[in-house]
């Protein structure tokens, strides 16, 4: 009889642990949160003869039903945190834990230690399309500055786990801002002046389990930008300032990004954060610039503020050169389906904004497309013109002509095609000696 009943026992159990989550993936009748980070939903598939024969259709079943089975997101946090309380494994793509529970992303760690440098050439090559493109908008009375967002290696390296710290070499952010400075590109390097406001700073810069700048950190850089534009665009902007910085225990997204990838039962210990109100003048009087913005998700917090009103006239974000907002909160709007030049025709500032771990791909596409559509263009009409104007000067010099034409019979080319090289020859001389190209 006791065997018996533990029999039933264990048997009720087992419906219990087959029949309750298969009941949930039915029926659904208890509310489940969703996970964070990237969860790709799909739909049951259909089957065809042709998916059962050649053996697609049971993996892609399979796939469907590990993704909606009853009390998934349940037990992939109960895995997580036995894990992570046990182990100390994160299971967040590319989260590391570091000392005291700081947590960084892997590819800031490796852009820290300079092991995705991509050489001295792509830099310098990379560079000098900047400053066409600068020079395109300059020629139309329009200004681009580069900025720099902080890197949470570089703020805090004490907290990078040992087994990660390596010899560091020369890196992206190093290489990159210090070629941006030789061209007099306008450069706001957050990085650097993060590091400097480090042992000053009343409230937290950076948040213990978050990759981005703290709320804190990106008022008091917005602060900071509105100052750089005021002096870059020579106009004055309205003064705003930061309510009482008091520190609060609960959290506000993002503060807490790396954390929640990590899809833990319980919240992890984190030190306090500031979130002060932003106090602005208002903008009467003030003639504000119009701006976009190509940027990664650092531009976030900022755009949020918002800063239309405050700093910009309007403001347009691009974020990694992709999706377009504001527009975008209502219908999606992809930079591809934008035109130029015509998009930037009411804009008085484009910045360029990237981060220490990915300042490599600062643009992400937007520098070329810009030579390609904006720069090589207009600037063919220039070197058109200067090359015309120079073969006007070779037949205002007889000498000159002359010995052009006793070369073009040395070389048996007919005289008005030697005097177009020397012109483009002038041309090209007159732009590498005054830096121009």
């Amino acid at each position: 009889m006791p065997n018996k009943k533990q029999y039933i026992t264990l048997s009720l159990v087992f419906i219990a642990i087959i029949g309750i989550p298969a009941i949930q993936t039915l029926t659904r009748i208890m509310p489940e949160n969703r996970l964070n980070g990237v969860v790709y939903d799909q739909s049951l598939p259909t089957l065809t003869m042709d998916d059962w024969v050649h053996f697609r259709y049971q993996p892609d079943l399979n796939r469907e039903v590990e993704q909606k089975f009853g009390f998934r997101t349940f037990f992939v946090r109960l895995y997580n945190q036995i894990d992570y309380s046990l182990f100390r494994q994160p299971h967040g793509s590319g989260v590391v834990i570091g000392k005291e529970g700081y947590l960084y992303e892997e590819w800031f760690i490796s852009a820290y230690n300079g092991s995705n440098y991509i050489g001295d050439d792509s830099i310098k090559f990379k560079i000098r399309q900047l400053k066409q493109v600068r020079n395109y908008f300059n020629r139309n009375g329009k200004e681009l500055m580069i900025m720099i967002a902080p890197g949470k290696t570089d703020f805090y390296p004490e907290f990078i786990p040992k087994r990660m710290k390596d010899s560091i070499s020369t890196t992206n952010y190093g290489a990159i801002s210090a070629e941006i400075r030789k061209t007099g590109i306008p450069l706001l390097d957050f990085n650097q002046l993060f590091v400097e406001m480090k042992d000053t700073a009343s409230c937290t810069l950076f948040p213990q389990t978050g990759t981005h700048w703290s709320h804190y950190g990106a008022r008091i850089a917005a602060d900071s930008l509105s100052g750089f534009i005021a002096s870059l665009l020579k106009r004055p902007l309205p003064e705003f300032h930061l309510g009482p910085a008091l520190h609060a225990d609960t959290l506000i997204h993002p503060d807490t990004d790396l954390e929640t990838l990590m899809n833990l039962f319980f919240p992890l210990r984190r030190l306090p954060l500031c979130y002060p109100e932003v106090i602005s003048q208002p903008a009467d009087g003030f003639t504000l610039p119009s701006a976009l913005v190509i940027g990664d998700s650092f531009f976030w917090e900022m755009f949020n503020l918002p800063l239309t009103g405050r700093i910009f006239k309007e403001v347009g974000y691009w974020y990694y050169n992709s999706t377009v907002y504001p527009e975008s909160y209502t219908d999606s709007l992809k930079t591809n389906q934008l035109k130029f030049p015509e998009v930037f025709e009411k804009t008085d500032l484009v910045i360029l904004m990237a981060n220490p771990s990915n300042l490599q791909d600062i643009g992400w596409g937007f520098i070329e497309r810009a030579i390609n559509e904006l720069y090589e263009p207009a600037w063919q009409k220039e070197y058109d013109k200067m090359v015309k104007e120079y073969i006007q000067a070779i037949h205002n010099t007889p000498e000159w002509e002359k010995q052009i034409g006793e070369s073009a019979r040395e070389k048996g080319l007919p005289k008005d095609s030697m005097i177009l090289l020397n012109a483009r020859y002038m041309v090209e001389q007159y732009l590498l000696t005054n830096d121009l190209f």
